[in-house]
């Protein structure tokens, strides 16, 4: 018997623009070389408050964001799970698949926690409320920051056990992994939860393992670290890479970068900058000594 599903839709097939891992040009940095992320773990939050809002593609892509940035870049920010649920296009029966909510973050980028929170007394109906199209704004402005990318470990493929075990290990140094399990799974007389031979139906993220014994994982749902036992059959697996852009200049309250007159608000990456300062401020002022020193020529 299948477990109540949190959220997750299985995709069926595979996408011509999927990338592979191994076999993809996503540039991958070793971010730690044993493939452990245990001091690197996400501020807890629950899936389930007053309801369950069926959103645990959105809240393990987002545990792997965080981990990512915080390893990476020292980053503490608290992404909101709650504006990927609803720019991805969760459905608040079914869920979302993970592919979906990949390209939302791609696409749409993401906003802090404390921008579009998630209170304990809401419903599934207010959980998926429009977004005041300034909020969505800032979600572009992350991708301003950062450039997202993401690979599937594998997909769709007939993968012995220990074909994904090595799959996974090979991947682990690179970040941590959003993958499938079936939820409500029983523990063995070690603690460890047990395989299950149902159909995947909720997303968690999976930061570790120790070899031959157990998998680590992080269930949002029950807001706690789990350890599967080592002959666990993940479904799908999905790795992000988050690299950060160049610096961004913002423009003063005056509008002016460095000193230049620019429109007030704008957002131009380094080169832009530089561009925009050597034009204005340094060409712009010998043309304007010239044409005094030409005026006065003619005057004379």
């Amino acid at each position: 018997m299948e477990e109540e599903s949190h959220g997750l839709i299985l995709e069926e097939k595979p996408k011509e623009t999927d990338r592979i891992f191994g076999a993809s040009p996503t540039k991958k940095e070793v971010l730690r070389l044993d493939g452990q992320y245990d001091e690197y773990l996400p501020k807890p939050e629950y899936q389930r408050k007053r309801c369950d809002v069926l959103a645990c593609v959105s809240f393990s892509a987002e545990n792997c964001d965080e981990t990512i940035r915080k390893v990476k870049y020292g980053s503490m920010e608290n992404n909101s799970d709650r504006f990927t649920a609803k720019m991805s296009g969760t459905d608040p029966s079914r869920g979302n698949s993970m592919s979906a909510v990949a390209d939302s973050k791609r696409k749409n980028g993401s906003v802090a926690e404390a921008m579009w929170s998630y209170p304990d007394n809401i419903n599934i109906y207010q959980y998926y409320s429009s977004i005041p199209q300034h909020i969505q704004n800032e979600g572009k402005k992350y991708l301003l920051q950062y450039e997202i990318e993401y690979d599937w470990i594998y997909n769709w493929t007939d993968l012995s056990l220990s074909q994904k075990r090595r799959k996974l290990i090979g991947a682990l140094p690179y970040g941590p992994i959003q993958v499938s399990i079936v939820s409500g799974t029983r523990q063995n007389e070690n603690g460890y939860y047990q395989k299950s031979n149902s159909r995947t139906n909720h997303a968690v993220m999976l930061y570790g393992y120790v070899e031959g014994e157990y998998w680590k994982i992080y269930d949002h749902y029950d807001n706690i670290c789990k350890k599967l036992e080592w002959d666990y059959n993940f479904g799908h697996a999905m790795q992000y890479t988050i690299t950060k852009k160049p610096p961004l200049y913002e423009t003063q309250t005056d509008g002016s970068v460095d000193g230049v007159a620019m429109p007030s608000g704008s957002i131009v990456n380094s080169k832009q900058a530089w561009k925009f300062i050597v034009w204005n401020k340094y060409i712009g002022l010998l043309f304007k000594r010239l044409g005094k020193k030409l005026g006065s020529l003619i005057k004379k």
